[in-house]
């Protein structure tokens, strides 16, 4: 169309390997895997962006670039989303037909966390994203200790502020947060370099021997 030709070659911006969102995303969109190297039918042409925040501004600087983030992004606002089958993402999240599930990878030191995660911050959860179980009242168990927390871009700023909301119940935790991809947090807490992971992708069946 007209509209298309003034925009030019379409610029693809997409995660770099080992983001669970982009493997998410090529399992969904059916290019998830091409060949014995294992890797996904992303385009050689594509802009690598190592987290969603840089999708993000690589698209809003370009008129004519095209990428994926989770739905719940913070400043996903300054740039167009688009309908799939008539469906947009903000209207009815349960029916969007790009959907995934998060995951966090827990060794046995952060129980108490996690009982907050699955009850009260549901809430939180419930302001971005689809949730998993209803919100519930917490008492925390008041447990000492730091929290360390790594992978997933797309959960990052979600984590960081259900932590925040854990740390006004119980002063004595401290919880890093830090961002890097899913696979990398994953292996980190395999390796015992973290204490939780991210993951914004399905577990393979060794990671979930964790």
């Amino acid at each position: 169309s007209e509209e298309l030709n003034k925009l030019g070659q379409i610029q693809v911006i997409s995660r770099e390997e080992g983001s669970g969102t982009r493997d998410t995303f090529a399992s969904l969109a059916g290019f998830n895997k091409d060949g014995a190297d294992g890797i996904d039918k992303t385009v050689n042409t594509a802009t690598i962006a190592d987290s969603m925040d840089s999708v993000i501004e690589t698209v809003n600087k370009n008129p004519s670039a095209i990428g994926y983030v989770s739905a719940g992004t913070t400043g996903i606002d300054g740039v167009k989303t688009l309908e799939i089958n008539g469906e947009a993402v903000s209207d009815n999240k349960g029916k969007y037909p790009l959907t995934r599930s998060f995951y966090l990878a827990y060794s046995d030191v952060e129980q108490d966390f996690m009982t907050y995660v699955q009850s009260a911050g549901q809430e939180i959860v419930s302001g971005h994203y689809e949730t998993i179980a209803k919100n519930a009242t917490f008492l925390s168990n008041q447990s000492e200790g730091t929290i360390r927390i790594e992978g997933s871009t797309s959960m990052a700023a979600l984590m960081k502020e259900i932590a925040d909301a854990y740390k006004k119940i119980n002063t004595h935790a401290t919880i890093q947060v830090t961002a890097t991809d899913s696979t990398k947090g994953l292996n980190s807490v395999m390796s015992g370099n973290c204490d939780m992971a991210m993951s914004s992708r399905d577990l393979k069946d060794y990671e979930k021997e964790l």
